[in-house]
Protein backbone atom coordinates (compact mmCIF):
# COMPACT_ATOMS: atom_id res chain seq x y z
CA UNK A 1 0.00 0.00 0.00
CA UNK A 2 1.91 3.03 -1.30
CA UNK A 3 0.30 6.21 0.03
CA UNK A 4 3.42 8.26 -0.71
CA UNK A 5 3.84 7.58 -4.47
CA UNK A 6 7.37 9.01 -4.62
CA UNK A 7 10.71 7.85 -5.99
CA UNK A 8 11.70 6.57 -2.54
CA UNK A 9 8.53 4.53 -1.97
CA UNK A 10 8.72 3.00 -5.47
CA UNK A 11 12.34 2.08 -4.78
CA UNK A 12 11.22 0.31 -1.61
CA UNK A 13 8.59 -1.61 -3.59
CA UNK A 14 11.17 -2.75 -6.17
CA UNK A 15 13.49 -3.90 -3.40
CA UNK A 16 10.71 -5.91 -1.75
CA UNK A 17 10.02 -7.63 -5.06
CA UNK A 18 13.73 -8.46 -5.37
CA UNK A 19 13.99 -10.28 -2.01
CA UNK A 20 14.50 -14.04 -1.92
CA UNK A 21 11.18 -15.17 -0.44
CA UNK A 22 8.80 -12.25 -1.15
CA UNK A 23 7.23 -10.81 -4.27
CA UNK A 24 4.83 -7.95 -4.94
CA UNK A 25 1.62 -9.46 -6.33
CA UNK A 26 -0.71 -6.46 -6.03
CA UNK A 27 -0.70 -2.77 -5.08
CA UNK A 28 -3.75 -1.58 -3.14
CA UNK A 29 -5.06 1.85 -2.25
CA UNK A 30 -5.80 1.55 1.46
CA UNK A 31 -5.05 -0.43 4.59
CA UNK A 32 -8.64 -1.75 4.70
CA UNK A 33 -8.35 -3.23 1.20
CA UNK A 34 -5.05 -4.87 2.11
CA UNK A 35 -6.48 -6.27 5.35
CA UNK A 36 -9.39 -7.73 3.40
CA UNK A 37 -7.02 -9.49 0.99
CA UNK A 38 -4.93 -10.73 3.92
CA UNK A 39 -7.97 -12.25 5.65
CA UNK A 40 -8.97 -13.95 2.39
CA UNK A 41 -5.43 -15.44 2.28
CA UNK A 42 -4.91 -13.96 -1.18
CA UNK A 43 -1.68 -12.46 0.20
CA UNK A 44 0.64 -13.46 3.03
CA UNK A 45 1.39 -9.90 4.13
CA UNK A 46 1.61 -6.28 3.07
CA UNK A 47 3.70 -3.17 3.70
CA UNK A 48 2.13 0.27 4.04
CA UNK A 49 4.20 3.34 3.18
CA UNK A 50 2.68 6.47 4.80
CA UNK A 51 1.96 9.77 3.09
CA UNK A 52 4.83 12.28 2.98
CA UNK A 53 7.34 9.53 3.75
CA UNK A 54 10.01 10.93 1.43
CA UNK A 55 9.51 14.47 2.74
CA UNK A 56 9.77 13.24 6.34
CA UNK A 57 12.99 11.36 5.54
CA UNK A 58 14.58 14.41 3.93
CA UNK A 59 13.49 16.60 6.85
CA UNK A 60 15.11 14.28 9.39
CA UNK A 61 11.82 13.03 10.80
CA UNK A 62 11.18 9.30 11.29
CA UNK A 63 8.25 8.06 9.17
CA UNK A 64 6.62 4.83 10.35
CA UNK A 65 6.44 2.04 7.75
CA UNK A 66 3.85 -0.56 8.84
CA UNK A 67 4.26 -4.23 7.98
CA UNK A 68 1.46 -6.79 8.43
CA UNK A 69 1.89 -10.51 7.81
CA UNK A 70 -0.10 -13.71 8.27
CA UNK A 71 1.57 -15.67 11.08
CA UNK A 72 -0.91 -18.56 10.87
CA UNK A 73 1.52 -19.88 8.25
CA UNK A 74 4.48 -19.94 10.63
CA UNK A 75 7.34 -20.66 8.25
CA UNK A 76 5.98 -18.45 5.45
CA UNK A 77 5.29 -15.60 7.85
CA UNK A 78 8.75 -15.93 9.37
CA UNK A 79 10.47 -15.86 5.98
CA UNK A 80 8.50 -12.80 4.85
CA UNK A 81 9.19 -11.00 8.13
CA UNK A 82 12.90 -11.75 7.81
CA UNK A 83 13.05 -10.50 4.20
CA UNK A 84 11.09 -7.30 4.79
CA UNK A 85 12.95 -6.45 8.01
CA UNK A 86 16.34 -6.88 6.34
CA UNK A 87 15.26 -4.87 3.31
CA UNK A 88 13.91 -1.97 5.38
CA UNK A 89 17.04 -1.86 7.53
CA UNK A 90 19.24 -1.88 4.42
CA UNK A 91 17.30 0.93 2.74
CA UNK A 92 17.21 2.95 5.95
CA UNK A 93 20.99 2.62 6.19
CA UNK A 94 21.28 3.71 2.53
CA UNK A 95 19.23 6.85 3.18
CA UNK A 96 21.37 7.60 6.23
CA UNK A 97 24.55 7.22 4.16
CA UNK A 98 23.25 9.59 1.48
CA UNK A 99 22.43 12.23 4.08
CA UNK A 100 25.88 11.92 5.68
CA UNK A 101 27.56 12.13 2.26
CA UNK A 102 25.73 15.39 1.61
CA UNK A 103 27.08 16.67 4.93
CA UNK A 104 30.66 15.90 3.80
CA UNK A 105 31.40 13.20 6.39
CA UNK A 106 34.31 10.88 5.34
CA UNK A 107 33.22 7.45 4.10
CA UNK A 108 35.09 5.43 6.76
CA UNK A 109 33.67 7.49 9.61
CA UNK A 110 30.24 7.39 8.00
CA UNK A 111 30.18 3.56 7.67
CA UNK A 112 31.42 3.15 11.25
CA UNK A 113 28.54 5.32 12.47
CA UNK A 114 25.86 3.71 10.29
CA UNK A 115 26.98 0.10 10.89
CA UNK A 116 29.31 -0.10 13.89
CA UNK A 117 29.13 -3.93 13.95
CA UNK A 118 29.18 -5.89 10.70
CA UNK A 119 27.07 -9.05 10.77
CA UNK A 120 28.08 -12.22 8.92
CA UNK A 121 25.07 -14.56 8.92
CA UNK A 122 25.01 -18.20 7.76
CA UNK A 123 21.95 -20.49 7.64
CA UNK A 124 23.17 -23.87 8.90
CA UNK A 125 20.34 -26.35 8.36
CA UNK A 126 18.10 -24.92 5.65
CA UNK A 127 20.20 -22.60 3.48
CA UNK A 128 17.69 -22.73 0.61
CA UNK A 129 14.79 -21.75 2.95
CA UNK A 130 12.41 -24.09 1.10
CA UNK A 131 9.72 -26.53 2.20
CA UNK A 132 11.09 -29.46 0.12
CA UNK A 133 14.53 -29.22 1.69
CA UNK A 134 13.33 -28.60 5.23
CA UNK A 135 10.07 -30.54 5.64
CA UNK A 136 9.63 -33.10 2.87
CA UNK A 137 13.12 -34.56 3.24
CA UNK A 138 12.34 -35.19 6.93
CA UNK A 139 8.73 -36.38 6.71
CA UNK A 140 9.11 -38.95 3.91
CA UNK A 141 11.84 -41.02 5.64
CA UNK A 142 9.97 -40.81 8.97
CA UNK A 143 6.78 -42.16 7.38
CA UNK A 144 8.69 -44.91 5.59
CA UNK A 145 10.56 -46.02 8.71
CA UNK A 146 7.26 -46.37 10.58
CA UNK A 147 5.84 -48.52 7.77
CA UNK A 148 8.99 -50.68 7.69
CA UNK A 149 8.90 -51.40 11.43
CA UNK A 150 5.14 -52.04 11.55
CA UNK A 151 5.07 -54.33 8.51
CA UNK A 152 8.09 -56.26 9.80
CA UNK A 153 6.43 -56.74 13.19
CA UNK A 154 3.16 -57.75 11.55
CA UNK A 155 4.67 -60.21 9.07
CA UNK A 156 6.39 -62.16 11.86
CA UNK A 157 3.77 -61.57 14.55
CA UNK A 158 0.97 -62.97 12.40
CA UNK A 159 2.75 -66.34 12.40
CA UNK A 160 2.74 -66.31 16.21
CA UNK A 161 -0.85 -65.10 16.42
CA UNK A 162 -2.19 -67.71 13.99
CA UNK A 163 -0.05 -70.42 15.63
CA UNK A 164 1.66 -71.26 12.34
CA UNK A 165 5.21 -70.53 13.51
CA UNK A 166 6.06 -74.26 13.73
CA UNK A 167 5.16 -74.82 10.07
CA UNK A 168 7.04 -71.64 9.16
CA UNK A 169 10.22 -72.89 10.87
CA UNK A 170 9.74 -76.37 9.44
CA UNK A 171 9.66 -74.93 5.89
CA UNK A 172 12.94 -73.13 6.68
CA UNK A 173 14.54 -76.41 7.83
CA UNK A 174 14.31 -75.13 11.43
CA UNK A 175 16.75 -72.30 10.72
CA UNK A 176 15.62 -69.03 12.25
CA UNK A 177 17.95 -67.04 9.98
CA UNK A 178 16.53 -68.65 6.85
CA UNK A 179 12.97 -68.24 8.12
CA UNK A 180 13.37 -64.52 8.86
CA UNK A 181 15.31 -63.87 5.64
CA UNK A 182 12.68 -65.66 3.55
CA UNK A 183 9.86 -63.82 5.31
CA UNK A 184 11.39 -60.35 5.00
CA UNK A 185 13.13 -60.52 1.60
CA UNK A 186 10.02 -59.63 -0.48
CA UNK A 187 9.31 -56.68 1.82
CA UNK A 188 12.96 -55.61 1.62
CA UNK A 189 12.73 -55.44 -2.17
CA UNK A 190 9.47 -53.46 -1.98
CA UNK A 191 10.93 -51.00 0.52
CA UNK A 192 14.08 -50.54 -1.57
CA UNK A 193 11.86 -49.67 -4.55
CA UNK A 194 9.97 -47.17 -2.38
CA UNK A 195 13.25 -45.65 -1.16
CA UNK A 196 14.44 -45.29 -4.76
CA UNK A 197 11.17 -43.59 -5.68
CA UNK A 198 11.49 -41.31 -2.63
CA UNK A 199 15.04 -40.32 -3.62
CA UNK A 200 13.87 -39.60 -7.17
CA UNK A 201 11.08 -37.35 -5.89
CA UNK A 202 13.36 -35.50 -3.46
CA UNK A 203 16.51 -35.05 -5.53
CA UNK A 204 15.22 -35.00 -9.11
CA UNK A 205 11.67 -33.62 -8.93
CA UNK A 206 11.81 -31.29 -5.91
CA UNK A 207 15.53 -30.57 -6.51
CA UNK A 208 16.54 -30.88 -2.85
CA UNK A 209 20.32 -30.27 -2.67
CA UNK A 210 22.34 -33.51 -2.56
CA UNK A 211 25.98 -33.14 -1.54
CA UNK A 212 27.03 -36.77 -2.07
CA UNK A 213 27.11 -39.15 -5.00
CA UNK A 214 23.78 -40.85 -5.73
CA UNK A 215 25.49 -44.24 -5.35
CA UNK A 216 26.21 -43.49 -1.70
CA UNK A 217 22.60 -42.42 -1.22
CA UNK A 218 21.36 -45.74 -2.67
CA UNK A 219 23.71 -47.63 -0.33
CA UNK A 220 22.47 -45.58 2.63
CA UNK A 221 18.87 -46.33 1.60
CA UNK A 222 19.58 -50.07 1.67
CA UNK A 223 21.16 -49.81 5.13
CA UNK A 224 18.17 -47.70 6.25
CA UNK A 225 15.70 -50.43 5.23
CA UNK A 226 17.73 -53.27 6.81
CA UNK A 227 18.24 -51.31 10.03
CA UNK A 228 14.53 -50.69 10.59
CA UNK A 229 13.64 -54.24 9.65
CA UNK A 230 16.13 -55.35 12.32
CA UNK A 231 14.40 -53.04 14.82
CA UNK A 232 11.06 -54.63 13.91
CA UNK A 233 12.49 -58.12 14.45
CA UNK A 234 13.87 -56.98 17.82
CA UNK A 235 10.45 -55.64 18.89
CA UNK A 236 8.56 -58.82 18.00
CA UNK A 237 11.28 -60.93 19.60
CA UNK A 238 11.18 -58.87 22.80
CA UNK A 239 7.36 -58.76 22.93
CA UNK A 240 6.08 -61.85 21.09
CA UNK A 241 2.46 -60.62 21.22
CA UNK A 242 1.73 -58.66 18.06
CA UNK A 243 -0.51 -56.13 19.83
CA UNK A 244 2.21 -55.19 22.31
CA UNK A 245 4.98 -55.15 19.70
CA UNK A 246 3.00 -52.86 17.38
CA UNK A 247 2.28 -50.48 20.23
Amino acid sequence: VDLDQTVTSRKFVRNIDATQSSSVVMQLNSENEAMSELRKTNIYGFVMFPRNMQADIMAGRQPVVSFYYQNAFIITGGLIQNDITKMLHTLAAGVNIQKREAMGIPSQTMMANVQPIKMDTHLLFNPTTSYPAYVTSIMLPIMLQIFIVMITVYSIGIEIKERTSHEWLKMADKSMVVAIAGKLLPYTIIFLILMTFQNFILYRVLMVPLNVNMGWMILASGIFVLAYQAIGVFFIGLLPMMRHALN
